[in-house]
């Protein structure tokens, strides 16, 4: 049985810890891995959730930005190697993580999430893992600048089979006070400038003015949510555009929307556009990153240049005015996605690095 540790910074609500409970979701009871999960600094909003996986997890409640946090490093590091542990799998820590698992004599794989312009140090850093990921043809390619063939491999992100559940779909409608006539555009992240939702709200300003009955959803939370607020007050858009902070119900959200939009300014591939995907929606996207890996223009959605809400709104609304184009890219982006973005394939390829 090989032991595996995950480490991770914390466990918010994102991507990356969204790929990591799929994948331990989907081997957890496999009997040849032994899994525990390390979170470097504090719990997180998805702590409980993955308390829900039944793997011991440890929380060290290391100090952020201080010289203090190495001191957790290398108790982690004692552990690791008292406890005999021969896997080190680290996401998002991509400075000191490889570091850990090198300074404790096991092997090293790191998940690489984003489409990112590592610095020097960061890149010395990576090049100390055995394995390294990228979560998608774009993340991979980047990371071949500065990291040999032999140990860069591309794990496309992948996420479960969608399950839905009719009574909660009712409840949004309720909740949200939506009518069925709506026209509901839909965006889930993290409210932070990377996921341009200051782009996303200026467009939508453009979409009512010619689609009264359109509305936009908005689930997440972060940094900038008071900030955007502010500017959906600004422009006299609150009966327009709702936060919704939060949410648990994301396919159910999907499944009463018409089309949905990442305005992201860069990504890796992101986990929401394979949800949207895996239900069968039509997408606009930012021609960033990953984006173009999982939306073939006029295929399985509409790719726009980043920081052009004009151009975003236009393709919004040409989504929205078109019914047969919204079946014809939600049907391919389904299709691709069954093809390319199976947990299952996912984990086999994990599960055969971890046993190499």
């Amino acid at each position: 049985m090989k032991k595996v540790a995950i480490l991770l910074p914390s466990l918010p609500v994102g991507g990356a810890e969204r790929l990591v409970f799929e994948e331990l979701s989907y081997l957890k009871n496999d009997p040849r891995f032994y899994f525990e999960i390390h979170l470097l600094f504090e719990q997180g909003l998805l702590y409980a959730k993955f308390k829900e996986l039944e793997i011991p997890i440890y929380v060290w409640n290391a100090p952020h930005r201080s010289l203090h946090s190495i001191i957790t490093y290398f108790k982690i590091i004692k552990y690791l190697r008292y406890n005999k542990f021969d896997i080190l799998h680290v996401h998002l820590l991509h400075h000191y993580g490889p570091w850990v698992g090198r300074f404790a004599g096991l092997k090293v794989i790191t998940t690489a999430h984003i489409d990112y312009k590592y610095r020097l140090f960061e890149r010395f850093c990576l090049r100390q893992s055995d394995v390294l990921f990228g979560c998608g043809t774009q993340v991979t390619k980047n990371l071949s600048t500065f990291i040999l063939g032999k140990k860069l491999r591309v794990l496309n992100n992948a996420i479960r089979p969608v399950s839905l559940n009719k009574e909660l779909i009712e409840n949004i409608y309720n909740q949200l006070g939506l009518y069925k006539d709506n026209k509901v555009v839909l965006s889930l992240g993290r409210l932070a400038l990377q996921k341009g939702y200051d782009i996303l709200i200026e467009a939508f300003m453009r979409v009512i003015e010619k689609e009264s009955k359109a509305i936009l959803l908005i689930g997440g939370e972060g940094p900038d949510k008071e900030k955007l607020e502010q500017q959906i007050k600004a422009i006299g858009m609150q009966k327009y555009i709702r936060l919704l902070g939060l949410v648990n119900n994301v396919n159910e959200l999907l499944e009463i929307c018409d089309v949905y939009v990442n305005s992201s300014r860069w990504e890796g591939l992101p986990m929401t556009i394979l949800e949207a995907m895996a239900n069968k929606k039509p997408i606009v996207a930012t021609n960033i990153g990953g984006n173009s890996e999982a939306i073939r223009d006029r295929e399985t959605g509409l790719l726009v240049p980043s920081e052009r809400p004009d151009l975003l709104a236009d393709a919004i609304l040409t989504v929205l005015k078109d019914e047969e184009l919204q079946n014809k890219l939600g049907s391919q982006a389904f299709e691709l996605f069954e093809k390319n973005y199976s947990i299952k394939n996912h984990c086999e390829i994990l599960a055969n690095e971890y046993l190499a």
